[in-house]
Parts: structure tokens; C-alpha cells; sequence
């Protein structure tokens, strides 16, 4: 079986997008540098808030939807 890698199009990410993803990268370094429970479930309920704007379940900011997962993958 041969596997196959998909990207992106090389498209430019809303700053809201980018923005929430930073927040998500910041919960998590901090809770890989203090192991804490409260850290460790912060980190996740920003993964949580990126990843319903990415899949379009939630109104990205300015009431639109982002579906950046309809993108179309090259």
C-alpha cells in the first residue's frame, strides 16, 4: 500500500483562524512546561474553539462561516 500526502492549497489563513490557532500552541507549551491538570484541560478547550471554527460548526468573527476544511487539497 502506497500512501499519499494531501495539502492545503497554498491559500491565505483569516487572521482569526491564525489567531486561535496561537492560542491553542500557547495553552499547550504551557501545559507541557507545568503539567498541570488546569493548564492540560485549557489547551484542550482551545484546540476545542479551533477546531469548530476550522470545521465551520462555529461563526468565525465577523458572522461569517470559516471552512477552511473545504478547501480544495492539492
Amino acid at each position: 500500500m502506497i500512501a499519499t500526502v494531501t495539502k492545503i492549497a497554498d491559500a491565505p489563513v483569516p487572521d482569526h483562524v491564525t489567531r486561535l490557532w496561537n492560542e491553542y500552541v500557547a495553552a499547550q507549551n504551557r501545559a507541557k512546561e507545568t503539567l498541570s491538570i488546569q493548564d492540560g484541560l485549557a489547551a484542550g478547550k482551545a484546540w476545542g474553539r479551533w477546531l469548530r471554527v476550522y470545521e465551520g460548526r462555529e461563526p468565525a468573527m465577523g458572522g461569517g462561516i470559516a471552512r477552511l476544511s473545504d478547501r480544495r487539497r492539492t
